[in-house]
């Protein structure tokens, strides 16, 4: 689907279920880690809940040979009317990552 940051909520995910990539970008001008592209692999034998705070782009990618489970956890109920997300297709000019 392409890459994905929202402006408030903070997004929380858990793999139940095969092996997830998840990659993260941060462009935020105030942060620490601005420029930096996380990599990230998600899955039940290392389980571990990833917290992507707002802002941050995230992409993810299902590295099973089946289907695999993710779990999202975030901390705001979507908002139909105003909707708190923006996208990016998975080759763009902001993100300095290619998927293989």
């Amino acid at each position: 689907k392409g890459w994905a940051r929202h402006r408030h909520k903070t997004d929380r995910h858990f793999v139940m279920l095969g092996d997830i990539q998840c990659v993260l970008y941060d462009d935020r001008p105030e942060s620490a880690t601005k420029g930096l592209v996380t990599d990230v692999t998600l899955g039940p034998t290392a389980p571990q809940l990833l917290v992507i705070p707002p802002m941050v782009w995230h992409a993810f990618r299902n590295l099973s040979s089946t289907d695999a489970l993710l779990v999202g956890i975030p901390d705001r109920v979507y908002d139909h009317e105003a909707p708190d997300k923006e996208v990016l297709p998975v080759t763009n000019e902001i993100i300095p990552y290619r998927f293989a």
